[in-house]
Parts: C-alpha cells; structure tokens; sequence
C-alpha cells in the first residue's frame, strides 16, 4: 500500500466520527511516523505495512475518542429507502434538471481537462525516456557495423548511444518522482472533490 492510498483510507474512515482537526493531526502524525521510517531506509511499502491496517488505527482512534469499549461498534446508517423522502425537493432538481445537468457536465469536463492536464508533464517525460533509450540502444548496436567501415564512426554512435542511454535514464528518474507527486495532486483533488459532496450530503441531512 502506498503513503496516499494509506492517507486516504484514514481519513475516509475517521470522517463524521472524530472532529476534523483531530483528523487532520492524526493523519500528521502517521505521515510524520511514515517519513521518518522511510528516511531511515525503509521503502514506502514497508514503512506503511509497519503501521498496520489504517481500519484497526481508525476503530482505536474512535473508541478512545468516544471513550466507549473495545467492543463499540460504529453507528450503522439508515438505508436510503428507509429515510423519508423529501418530495418538493426532488421536483425541484427534476424541473431544474437541464440547468444542474449542464453545470454538472460542464464541472465534469473541467475535472477532465484538469486530469489531462496534470498527466501530460509525465506522460510527456515518459515518451522521452523511451526515445532517447530506444535511440542509444539503436545506436550501440550499429556501432560494430560502422566500427568495421570506418572506426571513427563506430566509436563515435557507441559514444552517442551511451550519452541517449544515460538521458533516457535520467528522463526516466524525473519521471519517476514527477509520477509520485502528480499521484498525490490527483489523490488530493479526488479527495476534495469527494469531500465536498460528502459535506453537502451531511448538512443536508
């Protein structure tokens, strides 16, 4: 499991039972716990299966919170269809439908726009790491047929080959690490964007 998969599974599953600066400085302290492990030498994987399952962290975390047993047991929701269903409300958002519909889709083309957006950077690092290796190994392979003709040449495309390998490889590094953190820019928007959703549907009920 990753650091953000880890992040967002503790902070789903502490929302709506503890306050939310209390969320916020448990989720700190295991992503302080998780970087200071990994500076250590642990890999990222490692490091969070040391912290255990984010669900039993949540259960511990809310029992002490609530101060109940080790036997309480989060409250179960009632089923959609068993809540009473508000009418005028749903006559307004089926009369109104082509206006939220547009803005909805619009926000949704927005979102989509901000994806492509944000994976371009790394997709584009991804596609030069691959020419550029593609290009070196090219090279270094056609060096011992330009080495026989003409010896200069020959060294000449190994030289080049090993400089493309060498650009790939870095390309790649960046890459890489630019992956890692446009995850977490991709985690964090889906994260808000569900958020905000979640809040409404809190404040509406």
């Amino acid at each position: 499991m990753k650091k953000s998969d880890f992040d967002i599974r503790l902070r789903t599953g502490l929302q709506g039972y503890v306050a939310p600066a209390e969320v916020d400085r448990i989720v700190a302290y295991y992503d302080e716990m998780l970087l200071d492990t990994m500076e250590d030498g642990t890999s990222e994987d490692d490091a969070v299966a040391q912290l255990g399952d984010p669900g039993t962290i949540v259960y511990d975390a809310i029992a002490a919170g609530t101060g109940q047993s080790a036997t309480w047991t989060a409250p179960n929701p009632q089923p959609l269809w068993h809540r009473k269903l508000n009418w005028p409300v749903i006559i307004l958002l089926v009369i109104g439908s082509p206006l939220w519909g547009s803005i909805l889709l619009a926000g949704l083309g927005v979102l989509l726009a901000a994806e492509i957006c944000l994976w371009c950077i790394p997709f584009t690092g991804l596609c030069l790491a691959g020419g550029f290796g593609f290009g070196g190994i090219i090279a270094i392979c056609a060096s011992p047929f330009a080495f026989i003709h003409a010896p200069f040449m020959g060294l000449s495309d190994f030289g080049v080959g090993i400089a493309l390998c060498g650009v790939a490889i870095i390309a790649g590094y960046v890459t890489y690490k630019l992956g890692s953190w446009f995850l977490q820019a991709h985690t964090l928007l889906w994260h808000w964007l569900s958020k905000q959703f979640t809040d409404r549907k809190v404040a509406l009920a």
